[in-house]
Formats: structure tokens, C-alpha cells, sequence
């Protein structure tokens, strides 16, 4: 008797030790067949925002991108466990626009302002065709089927920098959404405006910032008008806000910057003598750059000095033999 219920006992406790150990093994099985559901911690808007914003926010950039890459490897998985929600598109969309955006190299402002709103890496351009795919689809399973203008301006702004269709057809993305009614931040009344500049509504583009103040406060915002007034061919306006500018600031790379777009402006005007001054001007705070030693070829070779032209013209091939500007000028000359 003792020898049996011995036994039974010893079953007993194998039992009572399996058993947890079964219960353990099911949740770190389900735990890890579902992790992706679970380490999207059941955000709230609130707390994706918080994230989102935290991220953008980080000046370094590496980390900044390191960050965001995560962040939207979480969204995707969310994303593809959440085929009929509206709500996990956009989330990745925003997600992945930021990351877009990261890869870009400065904001829109400066991008028009430097001459380099069309530089889109390539990394940044694949980013902003997942946005495009994202939004979409999130607008299609809304019970509306039309985006807000959150999502009609990331839809718009991945349009335009991954050239993704007209600008034409871009403005119609927004202009649907409520246009210029509902906008609030400066640089998205910005991003409208050249919209309207590219659909040569030059006139309504300038009349759209100067009557949202906050758009063109500060030195990047007359900056921005005055580059928008020079790309719809408003010169003289140009040439006062870039002068204004110019006499506010004590900053050499904006200074060169103002002085290199005066001297284009004089250059398109026919005004050699005064695009020259400038463009002399330009070269005394930055004379290694190449871009303003081409133009001063421009500039000499225009008001007949070709000697000159060409002793500037040497200085850029010593530094590009293979400049493709370089070479077509020493053709001309």
C-alpha cells in the first residue's frame, strides 16, 4: 500500500509541475506568434502622435531616420494584421512620409529657396511612393471615400516630390480637401503656392502668402516670397524683398544666396553690368564655388569681355574637367 501511493503521489507532482510548464509554453508560443500585435502596444492616437513627434524632432539625424524606420517597420506589420482599417494606411503613411522627409535635404522652404525643390534622393522617392499606396488606400476604406487635409497634403507633397502625376492634378488633391480654407501652417501654404506658380496662377500664388502673414514672416519666409516672386516672373517685387533681405541680415550664406539671385534676375533682365556686381559679390564670400564662377563667365562673356571669360572659365575646369556647363560655354566662347 505504502509503495503505491507512493507512485500515486509522484504522478501527482509531475502533473503539477507539467501543467504550468504547458501553460508557460502556450503563452511564450502565442507571445511570439503574435508578437507584431503585441509590440504595437496598443497605441492611442495620442500616444503615436507622441511618438511620431519625438521622432521628427530628433536633431541628429541618423538616429532620427534609425527611429522612424522602426517606427514604420511597426506600422507596416500593424498594417498588414489590419487589412480593412483606415486608420492603420494613414498611420503608416504619416510614418513613412517623415521618414521621406528625413532622407530629404532640408524642409520644402528650403529646398525652393535653395533651387533644389526636385533633388529628391532616391531612398526619400520610394518612401513617398509607399505614402502614395498608403493614403490611398486608407481613403478608399473611409466611409466617405475623401481624404481630410492631413492626409491630402502628405498625399499631395509625396505627389509632387516623388513626381508622381501634374501639378495640376496634385493641386486637385487639395483643392478638394477644402484648399486654402483649410490650411493652418505656414509651410503648407507654401507647398500651395508654388502648386498655383506651376499652374501659372502666379498673381493668386503671391496673393496667397501676402495675406497669410505667417507665411512670409521672418527671413526665410521673405526669402520665400521673393524666390516665388522671381520663379513667377514678378522681378521688380523680387529684387525688393531680396534687397530687404540682404539688408537684415549678417549671415554669408544667406547673403550669397540673395546676391546669386539678384544676379540672376539682372542676367534675365539683360542688365550684364548689375548681374556681374553681383555675382562679384557672391564670389568675395564664397570664391571656391563653381556655380558663381560659371556665371560670371555668363556675365563677361554677355557684355563681350571673352578674355576674362575665359580665365574664369579655366579656373572651374582645373577643379571639373567634366562639367557639363563648362564645356558647353568654352564651345560658345
Amino acid at each position: 500500500m505504502y509503495t503505491r501511493y507512493k507512485v500515486v503521489n509522484k504522478n501527482r507532482g509531475i502533473r503539477k509541475a507539467i501543467i504550468p510548464l504547458l501553460i508557460l509554453g502556450a503563452v511564450l508560443y502565442g507571445g511570439y506568434r503574435y508578437r507584431h500585435h503585441l509590440q504595437f502596444w496598443k497605441y492611442t492616437s495620442n500616444k503615436l502622435n507622441k511618438k511620431i513627434e519625438a521622432a521628427a524632432k530628433m536633431k541628429n539625424r541618423a538616429r532620427r531616420q534609425e527611429e522612424l524606420q522602426q517606427l514604420a517597420g511597426d506600422m507596416d506589420r500593424n498594417k498588414a494584421s489590419n487589412l480593412t482599417d483606415a486608420d492603420a494606411y494613414f498611420n503608416s503613411g504619416r510614418v513613412h512620409y517623415q521618414l521621406g522627409e528625413s532622407y530629404l535635404p532640408g524642409t520644402f522652404t528650403e529646398l525652393v529657396i535653395n533651387g533644389k525643390s526636385t533633388d529628391v534622393p532616391p531612398l526619400a522617392r520610394r518612401e513617398f511612393l509607399i505614402v502614395l499606396k498608403d493614403v490611398k488606400k486608407g481613403v478608399s476604406l473611409t466611409r466617405k471615400g475623401r481624404a481630410g487635409m492631413e492626409q491630402a497634403m502628405m498625399l499631395a507633397k509625396a505627389a509632387y516630390y516623388a513626381d508622381y502625376m501634374e501639378a495640376g492634378e496634385i493641386k486637385k488633391i487639395l483643392v478638394d480637401s477644402g484648399g486654402a480654407e483649410d490650411m493652418s501652417d505656414p509651410e503648407d501654404f507654401r507647398f500651395y503656392s508654388i502648386l498655383m506658380i506651376l499652374n501659372k496662377e502666379e498673381d493668386r500664388s503671391i496673393k496667397l502668402l501676402t495675406d497669410h502673414p505667417e507665411a512670409v514672416r521672418g527671413v526665410q519666409g521673405k526669402l520665400f516670397l521673393a524666390t516665388c516672386e522671381k520663379i513667377g516672373r514678378q522681378y521688380t517685387n523680387s529684387i525688393i524683398h531680396f534687397t530687404e533681405v540682404l539688408n537684415t541680415t549678417n549671415d554669408d550664406d544667406i547673403r550669397k544666396l540673395v546676391r546669386m539671385n539678384l544676379g540672376e534676375i539682372y542676367y534675365t533682365q539683360s542688365l550684364y553690368q548689375e548681374s556681374l556686381a553681383q555675382f562679384m559679390s557672391a564670389s568675395e564670400i564664397d570664391g571656391e564655388n563653381l556655380d558663381i564662377k560659371l556665371w560670371l563667365v555668363k556675365g563677361y562673356s554677355a557684355i563681350g569681355d571673352k578674355l576674362k571669360a575665359r580665365e574664369v572659365l579655366n579656373q572651374v575646369l582645373l577643379k571639373d574637367k567634366d562639367n557639363p556647363e563648362a564645356k558647353s560655354l568654352l564651345g560658345a566662347l
